[in-house]
C-alpha cells in the first residue's frame, strides 16, 4: 500500500467522521426547533404563516430522523429499529432503563441533548 493510498483512506475516514458530526448537529438543531415550535403551538402564540413553516420543518425533521435512525443510529446502537416508524426519541426511551451499553448511551443522550430542551419532560 502506497502513501497516497493511505492518505486517501485517512481522508475518507476524516470526511465520514465530519459528515456524521454535522448530520448529528443538524438533527439536534431540528429537534430544538421542533420543541420550541411545539411550545409555541401549545401556548397558542404560533401565527398561521409560522404554522405553515412549522409544518414543512416538521415534515423534513421527521424524514431526516427516520433516515438517520435507519442508518447512523443502526450503527451506533448496533441494532435495527424496533419497527419501521420508530423515531430516535422512541429508541432512546426504549433503552434508557436497561443496564447495557445501549441504555447508558440512551441516558447520556437524553440527559445532555434531549431533556434540557423538552419542557414537557418526555425526553428526560
Amino acid at each position: 500500500m502506497t502513501y497516497s493510498e493511505i492518505f486517501l483512506i485517512v481522508l475518507q475516514v476524516v470526511g465520514y467522521t465530519a459528515a456524521t458530526v454535522v448530520t448529528l448537529a443538524l438533527l439536534w438543531g431540528w429537534f430544538i426547533a421542533v420543541m420550541v415550535l411545539r411550545d409555541m403551538y401549545e401556548a397558542k402564540t404560533l401565527t398561521k404563516p409560522q404554522f405553515a413553516g412549522a409544518a414543512i420543518l416538521l415534515a423534513v425533521a421527521f424524514a431526516v430522523d427516520w433516515l438517520i435512525n435507519q442508518t447512523l443510529f443502526r450503527l451506533i446502537y448496533w441494532e435495527r429499529p424496533e419497527n419501521w416508524k420508530e423515531k430516535i426519541s422512541e429508541r432512546t426511551k426504549r433503552h434508557k432503563d436497561k443496564d447495557t451499553r445501549r441504555g447508558a448511551m440512551s441516558r447520556w443522550l437524553r440527559k445532555h441533548f434531549l431533556g434540557p430542551f423538552d419542557k414537557s419532560g418526555s425526553h428526560s
